[in-house]
């Protein structure tokens, strides 16, 4: 019979709850959940924000990226920034009502991104 550590076992729930988060976003995410003391609803609100930013983003992308359809755009923008945008959706308590604010830091996140303008 194995033996279940409390911590493990809520750290294993956490982890299912956090399952849109790409996985080595994770540490810094699990992180910015606990600093804050951020309840599951929050979670949910700012990982929403964060989504409903990168499609305003995508809809507003330049022209250098006009080849990239949204999921493109989207597994991009998160592989490299979720992290960040997670943590400015959490100061914004998930508030839907800035994804546009949040969209434009999708776009400055991107263009800035030197990985992704070579």
């Amino acid at each position: 019979m194995p033996i279940i550590i409390a911590g493990a076992r809520a750290a294993e729930s956490l982890a299912d709850e956090l399952y849109f988060v790409p996985l080595h976003h994770l540490p810094k995410v699990v992180s910015l959940i606990v600093h804050n003391g951020a309840c599951l609803n929050l979670v949910h609100s700012a990982a929403l924000l964060v989504e409903h930013a990168v499609t305003v983003a995508w809809a507003h992308r330049p022209a250098t990226l006009r080849r990239l359809h949204l999921g493109q755009y989207r597994d991009t923008a998160l592989h490299f920034h979720y992290g960040e945008l997670f943590c400015e959706a959490l100061r914004l308590y998930g508030d839907l009502r800035h994804a546009d604010y949040l969209a434009a830091h999708t776009e400055t996140l991107i263009a800035q991104n030197r990985q992704l303008s070579r």
